[in-house]
């Protein structure tokens, strides 16, 4: 018989111990919820006092508002106090005033009543006539002016009294003469808040925003009672209480966050209050103080003691109800401990028998099992034997099959590659070589296989001086070298590997020559063009300031003029310092064309005429020493150009032919082509397209130059001559206006044997308009100048530009407002566009551009003409300013009236009557 264990059924602790928790659990949250459920309500009812106050605080307020800004209004239409204003008659006008400030004081509690004129300084305070002349620069009176209407807002005086400030823009005659501003301070709310809402209040000033000194002598000028030190952080401005409790006082002392979430009760009395607290805020919303409010909880803290009565209750009435499980599982327990020994004997009886017959069972299985396992393993070991056998067969077939293609694949690559590649023994005799290698130095493989590579590669008996192969032998590492093939005229680059046996000997060596003629072209051309972009950036910048300072020498030297007396003497100075501007400015026009950034207005133009007028301007003043030979074709066509900078190209070239033949004696040849340039052609112009092009030729017989002066001559002030005979500009103005033409120069030279440019231009394809036929059609129309009574905006970055421009239309009548800052100029249009009738803008400025400022202006006042002034400008080009909307487009340094000139034009272009 098997051993029957016994077991004790305890069911009873984990049961009541489940049953107490969920009793803990279900009365714990049944308290809980019924507590902050109290809580909530009373906190919604401490919320909705706060509301209720603040709202009815701002109703009174706007009413107040409302019934102060009635005053304004019969004020500011009082015939008699308009005239004594404008007359400006301090006495008449607190002799008109003083009785209608005490009957408002009477009536409405009004305290304060101010004139004030246009820039803001007091002209009269009626209610301390002594006080005047000095600034306001309160809040309301920031945004009457700011606004032109009316502002209003409670504001923390000096004295700490909070004052209801009421101001209006005082309009006579249609235009804002002055301000007026009636006050009356809040104290009376509290009393009003209190009656209706049956609350007490307090209202506290934070004492950062006072001086101690000054709020102690205001209470004793206003007559009331105040301590500075009773409350830490704030003081008393009124209150509904005759004193305040220390609970409350602790209250007040809490930081705002703190005041939040803490319900303070206080009891005064025989009865509690809950306090709480409301920001007070000036007209900005500056938070200046606080208002405490406290209402009546007295009902509220009855109620709350009968919660805690119920909750007791609760308690009781869990602990009957485990009590009870307590005795009624216990009995329970027993029963079903009798039931489970009986059954558990029976059992154990039925498995022992179970057991006995599951083992017979296992052990005739086992004996099946193996001897199955013994025949499946020796069909296994048969059929891998089989498998593996095969698998060697194919292998070996794959093998040689893959070392044969390898082989041809090897070849393949070996004879496709572009370079000249050999293999070579280690006394540098080639064994191998690839297609490349024969097409260029043997016509058979019987020519270089057995042959050293350098008798070969330069017909020479011994290695080239600095051979990669050399080093690779000496030190079995791979080495490389740049190889100059004098013969073939082309440059290798060539390198030299060894390959190893199995022993780490070296057995081979690989020779590799690359063509790197056109590589090393192409990277000095590259080199080339970065260093003129980098130049023609730094000349743009540099000229686009230069542009500024030239601009104040001339403005200022025309300013003296104007200013001085008639005198030969100062006139002829002032007339040398504009000269050397003006040279100036030529040379910054010259800058600019080199970085081409100065206006290119490119129309079709017949190269042709400007040629042959330009070889005419040149016979007359070169010396008869000189011979000019010209060859020029009239039917080459047009090209979209600038006949004056083309003719500038003749011109600096022919001037520079003529420095070039000493003693001013030999051969100036100048020619005109169409030529068709193919792809071929242009090879060393990647940027250019082929097609038809003008090409202009000027040789001369001078001295010639060398490979380092021509690798230089476009630099900007770069020059071989001696000083004071050239700039160094000439060429780099004459690269700047054939590159902004699109086109490109090529120069041959050698020293002694003179020197030839050669300008390529692309012609025009399609038909256009009839090409300007000279330089100089074009003639200035000077307009006459007026004194004007017009009102101008001036913006420009530059002080200097500002002052000049300001003090010249000035001297003409205009009325000038002038800033050097484009934000500000903004603002200034925006608070007063009616004031304005021409604005005068900068393009280059910070923040806003002259052209983002144009924009916001036409929004605000479409028909305002403007004038745009720029130095040069890559963001908007003129075209692109007149599109928009802008008049005028000037380009700096501006020269004596063209400023005035545009000024006059578009003034009395907008008083014309529209017919």
């Amino acid at each position: 018989m098997p051993k029957i264990i016994k077991k004790n059924i305890a069911f009873k602790r984990p049961i009541l111990i489940s049953l107490g928790m969920a009793l803990l659990v279900i009365f714990t949250f049944f308290g809980i919820s019924t507590y902050f459920q109290w809580q909530g309500h009373f906190q919604t009812d401490q919320r909705e006092k706060l509301a209720n106050v603040d709202h009815l605080f701002d109703q009174l307020q706007h009413l107040d508002q409302r019934q102060i800004d009635i005053l304004t209004d019969s004020i500011e239409h009082n015939q008699d106090l308009q005239n004594a204003y404008m007359a400006r008659d301090r006495q008449q006008l607190q002799d008109l005033s003083l009785p209608l400030f005490t009957k408002m004081k009477s009536q409405y509690d009004i305290t304060h009543f101010y004139y004030m004129t246009p820039d803001h300084n007091c002209f009269l305070r009626v209610h301390h006539p002594e006080r005047h002349s000095d600034t306001i620069d309160r809040y309301t009176m920031k945004q009457a002016s700011s606004t032109g209407t009316i502002a209003a807002g409670i504001e923390l005086g000096p004295y700490g009294t909070l004052t209801l400030r009421v101001v209006r823009p005082w309009v006579i005659n249609g235009k804002i003469k002055g301000y007026l501003e009636l006050g009356r301070e809040i104290e009376h709310i509290t009393t009003e808040l209190r009656n209706i809402l049956g609350v007490d209040l307090i209202f506290l000033i934070h004492k950062e925003h006072l001086n101690q000194e000054k709020w102690l002598e205001g209470m004793k000028m206003l007559g009331r009672r105040g301590s500075w030190g009773e409350i830490a952080g704030h003081v008393v401005i009124d209150s509904t209480l005759p004193s305040i409790p220390q609970p409350v006082k602790e209250y007040i002392s809490l930081s705002h966050n703190k005041k939040e979430t803490l319900i303070r009760d206080v009891n005064i009395g025989n009865k509690t209050y809950r306090a709480g607290f409301l920001f007070l805020k000036d007209a900005q919303g500056k938070k200046v103080g606080e208002i405490i409010v406290h209402h009546d909880f007295t009902i509220g803290t009855a109620e709350h003691q009968l919660v805690h009565y119920m909750l007791g209750l609760c308690v009781l009435l869990a602990l009957a109800v485990y009590g009870f499980f307590f005795i009624y599982t216990g009995r329970l327990q027993k029963s079903l401990q009798y039931a489970y020994d009986t059954l558990t004997g029976e059992i154990a009886v039925r498995k022992a028998a179970e057991e006995d017959l599951r083992k017979h069972e296992e052990h005739l299985d086992q004996k099946v099992k193996d001897r199955t396992a013994s025949l499946i393993e020796s069909n296994r070991k048969l059929q891998i034997e089989i498998e593996e056998r095969e698998k060697t067969e194919d292998s070996l077939r794959q093998q040689e099959t893959q070392l044969q293609l390898a082989k041809e694949e090897w070849q393949k690559s070996f004879n496709a590659m572009e370079e000249i590649v050999t293999i070579q023994d280690a006394d540098m005799n080639i064994i191998r070589a690839n297609k490349a290698a024969y097409q260029l130095f043997a016509p058979d493989e019987s020519g270089l296989v057995g042959k050293k590579c350098y008798e070969i590669f330069r017909g020479t008996s011994n290695p080239c001086p600095h051979c990669p192969v050399v080093d690779s032998l000496q030190n079995k590492l791979t080495h490389s070298e740049m190889i100059t093939h004098e013969r073939l005229a082309k440059i290798f680059h060539v390198s030299a590997a060894p390959i190893y046996d199995k022993e780490g000997n070296l057995q081979y060596l690989v020779h590799v020559a690359r063509d790197f003629t056109e590589k090393k072209k192409l990277e000095e051309d590259l080199s080339q063009a970065h260093k003129m972009e980098a130049i023609g950036t730094l000349a743009g910048g540099i000229a686009h300031d230069f542009n500024n300072i030239i601009s104040a020498i001339l403005g200022f030297a025309e300013l003296v003029k104007l200013d001085a007396a008639e005198g030969k003497e100062i006139d002829d100075d002032l007339a040398q310092v504009i000269t050397a501007a003006l040279r100036a400015k030529d040379l910054t026009k010259q800058i600019l064309t080199f970085s081409r950034k100065g206006p290119n207005i490119l129309v079709p133009v017949n190269p042709s005429l400007v040629v042959n007028e330009s070889i005419k301007l040149m016979r007359a003043s070169l010396p008869s020493s000189i011979e000019i030979q010209q060859h020029i074709d009239a039917d080459t066509g047009n090209i979209l150009g600038d006949s004056v900078h083309i003719q500038q190209i003749v011109m600096n070239l022919c001037t520079n032919a003529l420095h070039a033949m000493e003693n001013q004696k030999g051969i100036l040849s100048v020619s005109l082509e169409r030529k068709e340039l193919s792809t071929k052609d242009l090879s060393d112009q990647p940027d250019i397209s082929p097609g038809p092009f003008i090409k202009l030729t000027v040789s001369d017989t001078g001295h010639g130059m060398n490979e380092a002066t021509l690798a230089r001559i476009f630099e900007p002030f770069y020059t071989s001559k001696e000083v004071g005979k050239g700039t160094g500009m000439g060429l780099a103005v004459i690269y700047g206006i054939v590159t902004g033409h699109n086109g490109f120069i090529k120069v041959t030279s050698n020293p002694g044997q003179g020197s030839s440019f050669a300008v390529y231009l692309p012609v025009l394809q399609e038909k256009t308009p009839a090409a300007a036929d000279s330089p100089h059609d074009a003639s200035e129309q000077h307009l006459p100048l007026f004194s004007g009574i017009q009102r101008i905006l001036i913006v420009d970055d530059e002080p200097l530009l500002v002052k000049i421009n300001q003090r010249l239309l000035e001297k003409l009548g205009y009325a000038i407002t002038a800033t050097t800052d484009s934000t500000e100029a903004l603002e200034i249009f925006r608070a007063h566009p009616e004031q304005f009738d021409l604005l005068i803008t900068d393009q280059t400025m910070p923040n806003l551009s002259g052209s983002e400022l144009a924009k916001e202006v036409m929004k605000i006042k479409p028909s305002l003409p403007i004038i745009m002034c720029t130095g040069h400008s890559e963001t908007v080009s003129k075209e692109e300013a007149l599109s928009m909307g802008i008049k005028k487009y000037v380009f700096k340094p501006i020269q004596g009236d063209e400023l005035t000139s545009s000024v006059w034009e578009l003034l009395n272009e907008k008083e014309k009557p529209v017919n």
